[in-house]
């Protein structure tokens, strides 16, 4: 049914782009507006996921689930898995294995979950980390002006990438490594360019709006170097997992930024989450590391609520859990002797 999923897209005019191994677009559950808050994945387990309200966790996660939860909003009725089949079956897609969708994604995530708790070592892989920090020009000086120190830019290798027809060229790059920071995972690359609210993208003022979806990709506020799966890693695991051995305790947010700033700030076992989904790989990997205590230090909006709560509902059972309140937006635009303060840390 997934190698389908662009007829149904197409069947319900809902603009979408391939980025690879999922198709992006505005989620269509909740209404939303973000061109790329919602993701079908074409491989592993042939799930959705609703990034800034995480509407998968009301409908259900596999791509089945997804249709089912399209059908039932577009036609204001609940829709069963039994009334998705047969609408699915109308439109001439071939449904034969469809209602083994979910038990597949449960298999596929039990045998995820059981290579991650059987390996004993990551993977060598990637570019190591001297060549990184030769390749970028340190530290970026966007980052400066937001109130960061060149410090701490300086520790995460945060620079902007110069090399032309490099993926990453023109952009401030963010790498990510394996647990012993040796080997670069991939990167995140942040635009340098302002918003332009013609087409909520980014680009300067002698560009033109984006014309083609690869232009859309480019102007993006953020993207993801190539075979890169954010949802596999934490960034920041390779610096906090001393701090977290010796407190037994993780603090989770959302972005690089707010990591740096806990960093400023004296704390150093934060771990980012890329955004505000916890993935099952994600949970794992706190599961084999020494913590008691799980800090929920997600943004101050509508979805840092919301993934707040969902973190709380898959993790009370694994961990104690802990809230802390912000009043900016997010940990990265909170002042450093707030951050102290709100974490009960002393100079």
């Amino acid at each position: 049914m997934t190698s389908n999923i662009e007829l149904i897209l197409d069947k319900f005019n809902i603009e979408y782009r391939n980025q690879g191994n999922r198709l992006g677009f505005a989620c269509p559950i909740h209404g939303g507006s973000k061109r790329d808050g919602c993701s079908v994945y074409t491989d592993e387990g042939y799930n959705w996921c609703c990034w800034t309200h995480h509407c998968e966790n009301d409908y259900g996660k596999s791509s089945l689930d997804f249709v089912k939860a399209l059908l039932s909003v577009t036609y204001n009725k609940k829709y069963s898995i039994r009334d998705t089949l047969s609408f699915l079956k109308s439109m001439g897609i071939n449904v034969d294995n469809a209602e083994t969708t979910k038990e597949e994604l449960e298999k596929l995530q039990f045998s995820k979950k059981v290579s991650i708790l059987n390996k004993t070592s990551p993977e060598v892989r990637g570019i190591n980390r001297e060549q990184i920090r030769k390749s970028l020009v340190r530290p970026a000086s966007f980052y400066l002006k937001r109130g960061y120190q060149s410090n701490t830019l300086d520790k995460y290798d945060v620079g902007v990438c110069l090399t032309k027809g490099k993926q990453m060229y023109g952009r401030i790059v963010v790498p990510v490594y394996d647990e012993q920071g040796k080997f670069m995972l991939g990167c995140v690359g942040r635009t340098q360019h302002p918003h332009c609210p013609k087409c909520n993208h980014y680009h300067g003022p002698d560009f033109p709006c984006p014309q083609s979806r690869i232009e859309e990709v480019w102007y993006s506020k953020w993207i993801n170097s190539f075979n890169f799966s954010k949802s596999s890693c934490f960034y920041n695991l390779w610096n906090a997992k001393d701090h977290i051995t010796r407190t037994n305790q993780a603090i989770l947010v959302e972005g690089q930024g707010d990591v740096w700033r806990l960093e400023e700030a004296g704390i150093n076992n934060s771990l980012g989450m890329f955004g505000t989904n916890l993935s099952e790989d994600q949970i794992l990997i706190l599961e084999k590391l020494p913590i008691n205590e799980l800090v929920i230090a997600t943004d101050n909006d509508l979805a840092g609520l919301k993934a707040r709560d969902s973190i709380q509902s898959r993790c009370k059972r694994l961990f104690n859990i802990k809230f802390v309140d912000i009043q900016e937006k997010d940990i990265g635009d909170t002042p450093i002797e707030k951050v102290r303060e709100i974490f009960n840390v002393s100079k």
